[in-house]
């Protein structure tokens, strides 16, 4: 590998985080035992990411003045840098009595890490004017950058004694990461000089901006085009779902490091590609938490609740994402009893942790653990609120319960009015549920859909088909809402109409049974869904699906037919069938027989069977 290559990517992995990858790449080059800059070079990056070379005992003698260090100075490192709660870090840092300026960068590094810019700030403030140095600034500035302030950014920026290249990258990072492309892009161009940090922001930039042409414009622009930058177009591709041209750039890099390999897995992890994440994660020869948890989160988004349980198990080193994709794996099968396994047994839990929880409870009707979990918990965000009120909303009779959850949020978004809405419906206030409706600034298809669902349930086909016609966005559940309130005919017209649009699954066809069918005769129109749903859409009709077309068939007074379908339908006949048959016969002797030939008797097969005699 090139000597320039080598130094421009210990750089680059070192700004972006990715340690022990550059601590790996240093290991194997050459090149530093020969460049006298690398070592001090990667020492100060490392020194910004808030773990110096020290601890990879890279540092020649002598150099410990030049980072200020006294006698305890390495021991308060070395906790500092094994805080990953903000509880722990307020607790050691009590206990800093005097801390030196080393110290002091090394706090505003912790609390940037933790999401505290605010907090880093005070230590800032308690190093003496004199005293700063250019980490202390860049240190302060990155911890802005990190955490989407732009501003503060901006203020430290224009404060600093000095612009070297790396606050230029911090500043360019902060207006990068806030979504700002214009500034980021005007910051890029006044820069004095870029290195590779400056190139792969920039790109990032365009990235998150979903401008992924530009994003790879940039990356053709670049002169050194290093594994690290291919590396964030791979991810950026992946990221928003273009997974042919993430693995074309995976494909055309000269070598793969395990960053890479865990880019290209995450991105069929996320997109749902589970055989090719499966492929992909076996194909590896090497494999950290990331690789680990990238394959756990997607057997837990997918529902594979034993692929996800294996994954663990096999797993060395669990960490906060590891315990919360297993909580978001047993939460969505509603394993309460595992969730709070897990829980205890969590050594880190960050917020993303407890909402796991929040929704778990919330989701079961557990509005007593809901509530105990919310009050347990030292912050809040949004998700926090929305998961509270949801508890209340749909398992509460009190709507003064949830009233009072939802005026006593700090914050809204459209997810927390979308549970009034709907708590407002389930409580059958569709007044006032309107009321809500018509006031929302911003709406999505949840709430389009709650509203057309209430008002077809109370059969008001008119206002449906009104509120119908103004969605500018459906899918396949608007079309069911519609349906379900419409006459036979005008059913079918619209079951025409969805299929011109989207292709119709079973709870259509369940719908379309139920709703223009059995109540309403059409008995060669049943029939013709039934045979349409495996012949045209390659749909399995289920068990409820012939329970519609033998209720249909009985009730016109085909009970050959009825009695035959009864007997071919691949699913045993049971007395929810058989009762759909007798109620559609008029033949007493034909009601007695099927009662009698019934493996399960009820009251109701009784009261069918003497209403034949009455």
């Amino acid at each position: 590998m090139p000597e320039f290559n080598v130094v421009s990517m210990l750089t680059a992995y070192v700004s972006f985080g990715h340690l022990e990858e550059s601590k790996s790449l240093f290991d194997r080059s050459e090149t530093s035992t020969r460049l006298p800059g690398t070592q001090s070079k990667c020492a100060r990056k490392f020194d910004l990411q808030g773990k110096s070379f020290l601890d990879l005992r890279v540092l020649g003698p002598g150099e410990n003045a030049a980072f200020g260090m006294g006698g305890e100075d390495l021991s308060w490192a070395s906790r500092i840098r094994s805080c990953h709660t903000l509880l722990a870090a307020r607790d050691l840092h009590s206990r800093i009595l005097r801390p030196s300026r080393y110290v002091s960068n090394l706090l505003i590094e912790m609390y940037g890490r933790l999401g505290e810019p605010g907090i880093a700030h005070a230590a800032f403030l308690t190093i003496p004017p004199a005293a700063k140095n250019i980490f202390s600034w860049a240190l302060m500035l990155w911890a802005y950058a990190r955490n989407h302030r732009p501003d503060q950014a901006r203020e430290i920026f224009d404060q600093m004694p000095l612009h070297n290249l790396v606050a230029h990258n911090a500043i360019l990072c902060a207006a990068a990461q806030s979504g700002h492309l214009q500034s980021a892009k005007e910051i890029f161009d006044a820069m004095p000089e870029w290195d590779l940090v400056s190139h792969i922001t920039l790109l990032r930039s365009y990235a998150e901006g979903e401008n992924l042409d530009e994003a790879m414009r940039a990356l053709e622009r670049m002169e050194e085009r290093t594994l690290i930058a291919a590396t964030a177009m791979l991810s950026a591709y992946a990221r928003h779902g273009h997974l042919y041209q993430a693995k074309a750039v995976f494909d055309s890099m000269p070598w793969h490091d395990l960053v890479s390999w865990n880019a290209m897995l995450t991105g069929y992890a996320i997109n749902g590609e589970l055989a090719s994440a499966e492929a992909v994660f076996a194909a590896m020869e090497e494999r950290d938490v990331v690789s680990w948890n990238s394959m756990l989160s997607a057997y837990a988004a997918s529902g594979h609740v034993l692929k996800a349980e294996r994954v663990f198990r096999d797993m060395r080193v669990h960490d906060v994402v590891s315990g919360n994709a297993m909580l978001a794996a047993y939460g969505l099968h509603g394993q309460l009893q595992k969730v709070a396994a897990v829980f205890q047994r969590m050594l880190e839990r960050n917020l993303v942790t407890w909402n796991l929880m929040l929704v778990a409870y919330s989701q079961r009707g557990q509005i007593e653990m809901a509530q105990c979990t919310f009050d347990s918990m030292q912050r809040w965000n949004v998700v926090s609120w929305n998961a509270l009120l949801a508890a209340y909303a749909k398992n509460s009779g009190d709507d003064l319960q949830w009233r009072r959850v939802f005026d006593s949020m700090p914050q809204r978004n459209l997810v927390s009015v979308n549970v009034l809405l709907c708590g407002l419906i389930s409580a059958g206030q569709l007044g006032e549920a309107r009321m809500v409706f018509d006031a929302m600034e911003e709406r999505d298809l949840v709430s389009w859909n709650s509203m057309l669902s209430a008002m077809a349930a109370q059969g008001d086909a008119r206002g449906a088909k009104e509120l119908f016609d103004e969605m500018h966005e459906r899918n396949l559940s608007s079309w069911t809402a519609l349906i379900s309130a419409q006459s036979r005919a005008r059913a079918l017209d619209s079951f025409r109409e969805l299929q011109l649009e989207e292709t119709p699954d079973a709870v259509v066809f369940l719908v379309m049974l139920n709703r223009a069918c059995s109540h309403s005769g059409g008995i060669s129109t049943g029939l013709g869904l039934l045979r349409s749903m495996s012949a045209d859409f390659g749909l399995d009709p289920s068990k409820r699906h012939y329970s519609c077309v033998i209720d249909l068939l009985a009730r016109g007074g085909f009970l050959g037919c009825a009695r035959d379908l009864l007997g071919s339908m691949p699913f045993a006949a049971d007395a929810v069938d058989w009762r759909c048959f007798l109620a559609g016969s008029g033949d007493g002797f034909a009601k007695r027989s099927a009662v009698l030939g019934m493996d399960s008797w009820s009251a109701a097969s009784y009261v069918l069977l003497a209403n034949a005699y009455s």
